[in-house]
């Protein structure tokens, strides 16, 4: 029994149609998080402004600071710990242009990580003639990403991605700015806070 040419086409048609709705589910265009921090590629870029760094928006859920339990930093001179005072009057300065300096954060626990926000410059903006423009954030697992840092005393950089656990960052600089020349040669970040969901 042969079946009707028109019944034939129908059948092929749905066929056609429900493997390529199938393969948009499962392929590599299929709406995956954006921000995911991963060791086998960059998933952000250093840009110079907070508008220009590709992040999720704000979070808008309720979220809480997750505090490290300590910050050890490789410059020289730089408290690192200043990166977690809430005080304005801190600040973590390294000397000359920073690049390549770390700050490893370390949590007495496993914790979920959603975004990230860095306070650039310093509050005595005669204290320093850089700012911070490009970091490198590690997580214990070797996943990383990077992000920007605008050029400015006081600015505030937030980015937010799905949802990682870490039990150790590491912020390490990959750029900063040019100097000014009537103030000292070092750098200078005021703070760092880890989100979390809460």
């Amino acid at each position: 029994m042969q079946i009707p040419l028109r019944i034939a086409a129908v059948l092929i048609f749905v066929c056609l149609l429900v493997g390529f709705l199938l393969g948009r589910q499962v392929g590599p265009d299929s709406g995956g998080p954006r921000a995911v921090p991963s060791s086998s590629r960059a998933v952000m870029s250093p840009s110079p402004t907070p508008s220009e760094s590709p992040s999720d928006p704000p979070l808008t859920v309720p979220t809480r600071v997750v505090i490290p339990q300590s910050a050890e930093g490789s410059c020289e001179g730089g408290d690192a710990t200043a990166l977690l005072s809430a005080r304005e009057d801190t600040t973590w300065v390294c000397q000359g242009e920073a690049v390549g300096e770390t700050v490893r954060f370390t949590f007495d626990e496993a914790v979920a990580i959603a975004g990230l926000r860095v306070y650039g410059g310093s509050v005595n903006v005669d204290e320093v003639g850089r700012h911070v423009t490009g970091i490198r954030w590690r997580f214990d697992d070797a996943a990383w990403f990077e992000q920007g840092v605008a050029d400015a005393d006081g600015a505030t950089q937030e980015v937010t991605f799905p949802e990682v656990r870490a039990t150790t960052v590491t912020l390490q600089i990959i750029a900063t700015g040019q100097r000014r020349a009537d103030v000292p040669d070092a750098t200078a970040l005021t703070r760092v806070e880890f989100l979390g969901f809460g």
